[in-house]
């Protein structure tokens, strides 16, 4: 079962909800996080990572974050494209964190795989890329949507 978020429970704890952008490219990293730091609530804070091994440090330290949007290539522990290394570590140390999953490459195989082990969305990095990660994640933020 995914956990929606109440975000005026969040308002009222004057806490902020976490979420990472895990890509592994810098500058679309923080790009991305500046596109949903001005679309999204003011109460979600928003980070980039650019390597797994970052992503879940911060998953075993911090606050859990409630969602991952998490680059494709970052999902690999080794050369195998097949890989969902990085969402099974994920959800083995935060079991409520929503991973959406984007990528470069039109795999069907790998969507499908990557949804089949955890991930919620699989979102292609095209020109609306942006865009239609902003929308699953605010579909993630309404209740009985995610």
């Amino acid at each position: 079962m995914k956990t929606n978020i109440n975000v005026t429970q969040m308002q009222n704890l004057e806490n902020y909800y976490n979420l990472y952008v895990a890509a592994d490219n810098q500058l679309y990293a923080e790009s991305l996080k500046q596109s949903l730091e001005t679309s999204l609530d003011k109460h979600i804070k928003v980070e980039a990572v650019v390597s797994k091994e970052e992503c879940i440090s911060r998953i075993g330290k911090e606050n859990k974050p409630g969602i991952v949007v998490l680059d494709y290539k970052l999902n690999k522990k080794t050369t195998d494209t097949n890989s969902t290394y990085t969402v099974d570590k994920i959800k083995e140390m935060s079991p409520d964190t929503i991973v959406i999953m984007m990528s470069n490459e039109e795999d069907m195989p790998s969507a499908i795989k990557a949804l089949r082990y955890g991930a919620y969305d699989y979102v292609m990095k095209d020109r609306f890329a942006f865009s239609h990660i902003r929308a699953a994640v605010e579909k993630c933020l309404t209740p009985s949507m995610c």
